[in-house]
């Protein structure tokens, strides 16, 4: 027993000496996950919006996003769009 609590005393004596670093650590690991995840969501859209510009060429597109809804729209003329279907 008294080998157990100088085992879990040693490892809590690190990390209350090493706190800052765990700290700092998870939070680089956490802002590099997130950031991650973000420009794979944009790089997502962006690949999206082209797809809709070129299924629309040479008239000019709309993509448009609401929540999880997306579709794409190409202007028949300066009043009309057309939704196309994916």
């Amino acid at each position: 027993m008294e080998k157990i609590k100088k085992f879990f005393g040693n490892i809590w004596n690190w990390i209350s000496r090493n706190w800052f670093g765990i700290v700092a650590g998870l939070s680089v690991f956490g802002y590099m996950t997130l950031k991650n995840q973000a420009l794979q969501i944009e790089k997502q859209g962006a690949t999206e919006r082209l797809q809709c510009a070129s299924i629309c060429f040479p008239q000019q597109s709309e993509y448009i996003t609401k929540l999880q809804a997306k579709s794409c729209w190409c202007y028949v003329d300066s009043t009309t769009l057309n939704k196309i279907e994916e």
